[in-house]
């Protein structure tokens, strides 16, 4: 069986005009040059080539990497994340835990937003209450555990939360907390108004938005804390190139100096090239398979989700489409996040047999035919691994009906969960606490599951409010086992992040895909 599906992986590359790259589609000399070199005005430029655009500048109303990437260098938080996940002051100097439900927090003295405006007690409480309090924003999920934040005086605030919440240093680290300009804003006319200039406290400010092409900053020079935080340079370009052979060309040619996910069989025209060379970091994201379990679909019999995991050999899909790159994984809650299991990472129910038994006791002998909403050009080999998946599948009576959108598309659909049976994601993690990546099964999650398990319920209410870490690492630990044995979602593969560099910048991926300024280093000095 092993054989005949590498036979199938083989063939189903060979089909493609390049095995996780795809076609061309645009001239690799679309904007040569020397990218990072210093220009005629003495202004020190890196360009980034990423995949797929920002989302919005409301930071909010995001739930996009390729967003996250960009806003962290123009807003500050009250709490930051370096690139191995650990939390580190930025806006604040310190905190205090009063009692289990509240939290008193003190700023920085002299903190301004890049218009000259000062930062106080009442921007944070503006900027946190909005998630916390708006059902509407992407972000209300995580922060709705936030009661309500009172100002004490300009620099002391207090964050109340609705019951114990032991990890709320990790939340207001991350995309979602990022502070806004209260007075700004409402000057604005409100959020919408605000997207158009946007305003921030961070290491650069906002120069222009081309959708669909590029977003430029440039230094924020009435930064706070520039004799900690690296600025090499004066501005940065985030290029949207979404095909990865393109992006890949920029890089040779110059034009870019770094390019997001690339694929294997890039690696060695990367690292061939005389300048540039592939760099590997460790991710917390994974690929996986969203089930909507109360649909009219074959998915919604648990017997025929467990069938589709026991037909994917993840291992091949790592050794063959990923060249060894990734693992398989059965949980949500990778290694370094506070809850992880340790016995549900790097393994895999795979079993064609046991999968075809499985399909026969739902009822399903003669086979079934399940829709995919599937996505192609933002992750590393998103499309190859879900056509494995669809042959693999096939081979144990499992059709699966694949429709591969382009990324804006897709986002789209999640977003509105107006996906029918199935979709494929590459979820990461937002910060290192299992009350994040397990939040996806919940009802409030609204994740397009509608899976409802009250014992799930009980048991992530318990640990989100758990100040005892070792009871509460346990529950985590049972919420990653419910979710394994009924499979509202198929966990499938963890990749490793990598990226094409160019030798003249050095940079670091961190388990939080990003590109914070002072993780890029200029090696031209």
């Amino acid at each position: 069986m092993k054989k005949t599906l590498a036979l199938i992986l083989a063939l189903a590359m060979s089909l493609s005009l390049a095995a996780c790259g795809g076609k061309n589609t645009a001239s690799a000399d679309t904007n040569s040059g020397d990218s990072s070199s210093t220009a005629d005005d003495g202004v020190k430029t890196i360009t980034i080539g990423v995949a797929s655009d920002l989302q919005s500048f409301d930071p909010a109303n995001n739930d996009s990497a390729a967003s996250e990437c960009i806003l962290h260098n123009i807003f500050s938080h009250l709490y930051t994340q370096t690139a191995d996940g650990e939390t580190i002051p930025d806006l604040a100097e310190s905190y205090e835990i009063l009692d289990n439900t509240t939290w008193q927090f003190k700023l920085k003295e002299g903190v301004t937003f890049s218009n000259g405006d000062k930062l106080t007690a009442e921007d944070v409480k503006f900027s946190l209450e909005r998630p916390a309090t708006d059902t509407g924003l992407r972000e209300n999920q995580y922060f709705n555990v936030i009661a309500g934040v009172d100002v004490v005086d300009d620099t002391t605030l207090n964050i109340r939360t609705n019951d114990s919440y032991p990890a709320l240093m990790s939340l207001v680290s991350k995309a979602g907390s990022e502070i806004l300009p209260k007075s700004y804003v409402e000057s604005c006319g409100g959020m919408d108004e605000f997207q158009k200039a946007p305003i921030g406290s961070g290491p650069y400010k906002f120069v222009s938005w081309s959708k669909d092409d590029s977003v430029v900053l440039e230094k924020n020079e009435t930064y706070f804390d520039d004799a900690n935080v690296r600025r090499d340079f004066d501005q940065i370009i985030y290029k949207v190139i979404p095909e990865e052979s393109t992006r890949v060309s920029e890089l040779l040619t110059g034009g870019i100096d770094i390019a997001e996910n690339v694929s294997p069989n890039e690696w060695d025209r990367i690292n061939g090239n005389d300048g540039t060379s592939v760099v590997f970091g460790d991710s917390t994201r994974d690929f996986m398979i969203l089930c909507n379990t109360q649909s009219d679909s074959p998915i919604s019999n648990v017997k025929v989700r467990q069938a589709l995991e026991y037909a994917i050999d993840k291992q091949l899909i790592c050794d063959t489409i990923l060249s060894g790159s990734g693992h398989p994984t059965r949980t949500r809650c990778p290694a370094g996040v506070f809850g992880y299991d340790e016995s549900l990472d790097n393994v895999q129910n795979y079993d064609p047999e046991k999968a075809k038994e499985l399909l026969t006791e739902a009822g399903y002998p003669d086979g079934v035919t399940i829709k995919m909403t599937g996505i192609t050009g933002r992750y590393v080999c998103d499309s190859d691994i879900e056509q494995a998946i669809v042959s693999m599948a096939a081979q144990v009576g499992i059709n699966i009906d694949l429709e591969l959108l382009e990324f804006s598309t897709w986002s789209e659909i999640l977003s509105s969960n107006s996906w029918t049976d199935m979709a494929f994601v590459c979820y990461g993690v937002g910060f290192m606490d299992g009350a994040y990546p397990m939040n996806l099964y919940t009802e409030a999650a609204d994740s397009g599951m509608n899976w409802n398990n009250p014992e799930y319920e009980a048991l992530f209410a318990a640990a989100k409010t758990n100040m005892d870490l070792d009871s509460r690492e346990q529950q985590f630990k049972e919420c990653q086992q419910l979710v394994a044995e009924e499979l509202p979602s198929i966990q499938l593969i963890q990749p490793s992040i990598a990226l094409g560099v160019s030798d003249k910048v050095s940079y670091t991926p961190g388990v939080i895909s990003a590109y914070y300024c002072d993780w890029l280093v200029d090696n031209t000095k």
